[in-house]
């Protein structure tokens, strides 16, 4: 299928039994439910609802499609998401994004993903009393990761600026965030996250030194499997519209 969120809409037609329904639990107009229908069938060639004033009946085969279609809803609504390194041959995860160089792993589909640009980032309320940082660091304070981080960002804070100067330490990439906001310091974050992020001023241009390269992993076995083709489709996707740096 060359998209999900057309067979999504239909199966919330048959659930729901209107376009209105459906429409107002998706988000969507209403003319975009019945657009999705109407593509969706004429993909397949087939009919999948029965039309009538009261809505939408769904026919044999549009019953045995959206059979399909709530499992895989079901099986999506079931992927979680996690900063460990989870095992992908033990189940413990379906897919992986892994950051650095490419996994070796003889058992695992591996295809880069992006180039992740990072920048650095303050609050607004952290610069009114103090000067957009240039050539001179040494009069501001950083929020660092704790404990022997690998990213980039984190290998160069160690290497260019004094220990006094990372004044905050959270234990995840994702408290990093948090603690800008909270007026910590000046932290590092991809610049997909930073920019447009209400508040912030990127006061550190992107540079080489602190991106890194973007991997999806899958295993070998689960790989050709329809939720997890569909997932990396989207994936993917979305990664066209993460800004170059």
């Amino acid at each position: 299928m060359e998209s999900w969120d057309e067979i999504r809409t239909a199966y919330h037609v048959a659930r729901l039994g209107t376009v209105s329904a459906a429409a107002g639990v998706l988000g969507v107009h209403h003319s975009t439910v019945i657009r999705h229908v109407d593509a969706l069938e004429a993909r397949l060639g087939i009919k999948l609802f029965q039309r009538h004033q009261r809505g939408y009946t769904p026919t044999e085969a549009g019953s045995e499609l959206l059979r399909i279609a709530a499992a895989t809803d079901d099986q999506f609504r079931q992927l979680i998401t996690d900063e460990r390194v989870l095992k992908l041959e033990y189940g413990e995860a379906h897919v992986a994004v892994r950051a650095g160089a490419q996994p070796q792993d003889p058992d695992n589909v591996v295809r880069h993903l992006a180039r992740m640009p990072v920048a650095g980032y303050a609050h607004a309320a952290y610069l009114a009393s103090r000067d957009v940082p240039e050539d001179n660091l040494a009069h501001h304070r950083f929020v660092g990761i704790s404990g022997p981080s690998r990213a980039p960002a984190s290998v160069w804070m160690r290497s260019h600026l004094p220990e006094a100067a990372i004044s905050f330490r959270v234990s995840h990439q994702s408290g990093v965030l948090d603690a800008i906001h909270a007026g910590a310091g000046i932290g590092f974050l991809p610049v997909w996250c930073g920019r447009g992020e209400p508040g912030l001023v990127e006061v550190l241009a992107p540079r080489p030194e602190w991106s890194s390269d973007l991997w999806l992993v899958t295993h070998v076995d689960l790989h050709r499997s329809s939720k997890v083709q569909e997932f990396l489709h989207l994936v993917r996707e979305a990664a066209r519209t993460w800004p170059e740096g």
